[in-house]
């Protein structure tokens, strides 16, 4: 009965709050750079430091973040709607 009537309500409740939450937080990473963990951000702002093409850097860190967060959202929308499916909303 869990399994097949109260999971996917429950899934369906909580999907869109965890995935926003997963996207905030990898976009929070960057702050964590700040007091000492090596992430993309950090390691973009290096590596443009040592080699002075920013421009191309950046570029290459914002379509790395725009992929990872885009495919984060394609995900849990592909799964909110496979979920309403099932559960017949």
């Amino acid at each position: 009965m869990y399994v097949d009537v109260i999971a996917p309500q429950l899934f369906m409740t909580a999907l869109p709050s965890a995935t926003t939450f997963g996207i905030v937080l990898l976009k929070d990473t960057a702050v964590a750079s700040t007091i000492g963990v090596s992430e993309l951000a950090a390691a973009a702002h290096h590596m443009s430091q040592e080699t002075f093409k920013g421009i191309e850097v950046y570029t290459v860190v914002c379509i790395l973040y725009l992929a990872i967060s885009l495919s984060m959202a394609t995900a849990s929308r592909n799964l909110d709607r496979r979920l309403r499916a099932k559960v017949g909303c």
